[in-house]
Protein backbone atom coordinates (compact mmCIF):
# COMPACT_ATOMS: atom_id res chain seq x y z
CA UNK A 1 0.00 0.00 0.00
CA UNK A 2 1.48 3.15 -1.22
CA UNK A 3 1.26 6.12 1.20
CA UNK A 4 2.06 9.97 0.19
CA UNK A 5 4.33 12.24 1.55
CA UNK A 6 2.57 15.12 3.30
CA UNK A 7 3.87 18.42 1.74
CA UNK A 8 6.11 20.87 3.24
CA UNK A 9 4.63 24.43 4.65
CA UNK A 10 7.20 25.67 2.43
CA UNK A 11 5.85 23.77 -0.40
CA UNK A 12 2.09 24.83 0.54
CA UNK A 13 2.95 28.23 0.45
CA UNK A 14 4.96 28.47 -2.29
CA UNK A 15 1.95 26.43 -4.34
CA UNK A 16 -1.09 28.98 -3.03
CA UNK A 17 1.16 32.18 -3.41
CA UNK A 18 2.31 34.23 -6.04
CA UNK A 19 5.16 36.02 -4.34
CA UNK A 20 6.07 38.06 -7.50
CA UNK A 21 3.02 40.34 -6.72
CA UNK A 22 3.45 40.75 -2.97
CA UNK A 23 5.34 44.07 -1.94
CA UNK A 24 8.10 44.10 -0.33
CA UNK A 25 7.79 45.92 3.45
CA UNK A 26 9.45 46.79 6.08
CA UNK A 27 8.72 44.96 9.74
CA UNK A 28 9.32 45.34 13.60
CA UNK A 29 9.08 42.41 14.76
CA UNK A 30 8.03 41.42 19.11
CA UNK A 31 8.46 39.13 21.20
CA UNK A 32 9.08 38.21 24.22
CA UNK A 33 11.73 36.53 26.26
CA UNK A 34 11.44 33.02 27.10
CA UNK A 35 10.67 32.17 30.01
CA UNK A 36 13.67 29.73 32.18
CA UNK A 37 11.93 28.98 35.03
CA UNK A 38 8.28 28.25 36.57
CA UNK A 39 9.01 31.08 38.69
CA UNK A 40 9.13 33.39 35.79
CA UNK A 41 5.40 33.20 34.99
CA UNK A 42 4.86 35.05 38.12
CA UNK A 43 7.39 38.83 36.94
CA UNK A 44 5.65 40.87 34.20
CA UNK A 45 6.79 39.53 31.05
CA UNK A 46 9.26 41.60 29.05
CA UNK A 47 8.86 42.39 25.47
CA UNK A 48 11.73 42.21 23.34
CA UNK A 49 12.48 43.34 19.70
CA UNK A 50 13.79 40.94 17.60
CA UNK A 51 13.53 38.35 14.67
CA UNK A 52 15.06 35.01 14.08
CA UNK A 53 18.77 35.25 13.22
CA UNK A 54 19.64 35.33 10.30
CA UNK A 55 16.79 37.77 9.29
CA UNK A 56 18.33 40.84 10.46
CA UNK A 57 19.54 43.40 7.62
CA UNK A 58 21.25 46.27 8.08
CA UNK A 59 18.47 48.92 7.37
CA UNK A 60 15.96 46.63 9.05
CA UNK A 61 13.70 42.99 8.85
CA UNK A 62 11.70 42.93 5.31
CA UNK A 63 8.78 40.97 4.79
CA UNK A 64 6.88 39.69 2.22
CA UNK A 65 2.50 38.84 2.96
CA UNK A 66 0.19 37.14 0.67
CA UNK A 67 -2.45 39.77 -0.58
CA UNK A 68 -5.17 37.18 0.45
CA UNK A 69 -5.90 35.00 3.84
CA UNK A 70 -5.69 31.42 2.89
CA UNK A 71 -7.57 30.59 5.97
CA UNK A 72 -10.47 32.01 8.52
CA UNK A 73 -11.35 31.22 11.93
CA UNK A 74 -14.03 32.97 14.08
CA UNK A 75 -11.44 35.79 15.48
CA UNK A 76 -8.55 35.96 12.82
CA UNK A 77 -7.71 35.61 9.00
CA UNK A 78 -4.30 33.36 8.38
CA UNK A 79 -2.19 34.96 5.79
CA UNK A 80 0.99 33.17 4.80
CA UNK A 81 4.28 35.43 4.61
CA UNK A 82 7.68 35.30 4.02
CA UNK A 83 10.42 36.60 6.69
CA UNK A 84 13.28 37.39 3.91
CA UNK A 85 16.90 37.50 4.59
CA UNK A 86 19.36 40.20 4.32
CA UNK A 87 18.44 43.34 3.22
CA UNK A 88 14.99 41.60 1.71
CA UNK A 89 16.10 42.09 -2.48
CA UNK A 90 15.40 38.20 -2.82
CA UNK A 91 13.33 35.64 -2.13
CA UNK A 92 15.70 32.89 -1.66
CA UNK A 93 16.24 31.63 1.85
CA UNK A 94 13.28 33.15 2.79
CA UNK A 95 11.73 31.66 5.86
CA UNK A 96 7.73 30.49 5.52
CA UNK A 97 5.68 32.12 8.14
CA UNK A 98 1.82 32.43 9.05
CA UNK A 99 0.42 36.07 10.19
CA UNK A 100 -3.11 36.10 11.74
CA UNK A 101 -5.10 39.17 11.79
CA UNK A 102 -7.96 40.08 13.89
CA UNK A 103 -10.89 40.54 11.61
CA UNK A 104 -13.16 42.50 14.32
CA UNK A 105 -12.24 45.56 16.55
CA UNK A 106 -8.83 47.66 16.90
CA UNK A 107 -5.71 46.63 15.71
CA UNK A 108 -4.01 47.55 19.08
CA UNK A 109 -0.48 46.34 20.00
CA UNK A 110 -1.57 44.95 23.04
CA UNK A 111 -4.11 42.93 21.62
CA UNK A 112 -1.33 41.18 19.56
CA UNK A 113 0.75 40.94 22.17
CA UNK A 114 -1.16 39.46 24.57
CA UNK A 115 -1.50 36.66 21.75
CA UNK A 116 2.24 36.43 21.46
CA UNK A 117 2.31 36.15 25.28
CA UNK A 118 -0.32 33.25 25.52
CA UNK A 119 2.14 31.42 22.82
CA UNK A 120 5.42 31.94 24.81
CA UNK A 121 3.73 30.37 28.05
CA UNK A 122 2.56 27.27 26.36
CA UNK A 123 5.91 26.84 24.78
CA UNK A 124 7.43 27.11 28.41
CA UNK A 125 4.46 24.56 29.56
CA UNK A 126 5.08 22.49 26.77
CA UNK A 127 9.04 22.20 27.48
CA UNK A 128 8.58 21.30 31.06
CA UNK A 129 6.05 18.55 30.04
CA UNK A 130 8.47 16.94 27.21
CA UNK A 131 11.01 17.02 30.48
CA UNK A 132 8.73 14.94 32.36
CA UNK A 133 7.55 12.75 28.96
CA UNK A 134 10.34 12.56 27.26
CA UNK A 135 8.13 10.24 24.99
CA UNK A 136 6.14 13.53 24.02
CA UNK A 137 9.36 15.06 22.33
CA UNK A 138 8.44 14.73 19.00
CA UNK A 139 5.19 14.72 18.74
CA UNK A 140 4.96 18.13 20.06
CA UNK A 141 6.15 21.30 17.88
CA UNK A 142 6.66 24.58 19.43
CA UNK A 143 6.80 27.56 17.17
CA UNK A 144 8.11 31.01 18.38
CA UNK A 145 5.81 33.76 18.19
CA UNK A 146 5.69 37.55 17.20
CA UNK A 147 3.28 40.49 17.17
CA UNK A 148 4.72 42.12 13.38
CA UNK A 149 4.41 45.90 12.64
CA UNK A 150 4.28 46.70 8.82
CA UNK A 151 6.33 49.71 8.34
CA UNK A 152 4.56 52.67 6.71
CA UNK A 153 1.63 51.42 8.02
CA UNK A 154 -0.49 53.58 10.15
CA UNK A 155 -3.36 52.80 12.49
CA UNK A 156 -5.38 49.40 11.81
CA UNK A 157 -3.49 48.39 8.79
CA UNK A 158 -0.47 47.03 9.60
CA UNK A 159 -0.75 44.78 12.80
CA UNK A 160 -0.40 41.14 12.79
Amino acid sequence: DETKAEPTRAAITNRFTAWSVAQRQRAELLTFRPLSRAEDLYQPSRVALGQPSGHEGADGTWIKVAPAPFAEGRCRQAYNALLLKGDGSRDTGAEHMVLKRFMTGEHRRLRYLEQVEVSCISNFLAELFMQENPDARGRLKLLRSYAVKLSGSSGSGGRW
